[in-house]
């Protein structure tokens, strides 16, 4: 009786010894993959972050091309008002 009741005991402890084992693999799994993840999530923001800055680049260069254009219309505009029919 004793005998069955150290290997039951001795059963227990080895499944629980795989269990910890599983879920000590299963943590690394996740802190890898928390890891890979964390690195996505910045290369998506440096991403992002250079979309954002390219955006505002255009704009900037269609202010300035407004700013011109909008200078020469008003010559011209001030041209006209000069000029006799």
């Amino acid at each position: 009786m004793l005998n069955q009741e150290t290997d039951a005991l001795e059963d227990n402890n080895k499944y629980l010894d795989s269990e910890i084992e599983k879920y000590q693999l299963l943590s690394e799994q996740n802190e890898a993959e928390k890891q890979r993840k964390i690195g996505e999530l910045r290369d998506k923001a440096a991403e992002t972050k250079l979309d954002i800055k390219e955006a505002n680049d255009e704009c900037e260069a269609m202010q300035t091309e407004f700013n011109s254009i909008k200078d020469n219309v008003q010559h011209m505009v001030e041209m006209f008002i000069k000029a006799k029919f």
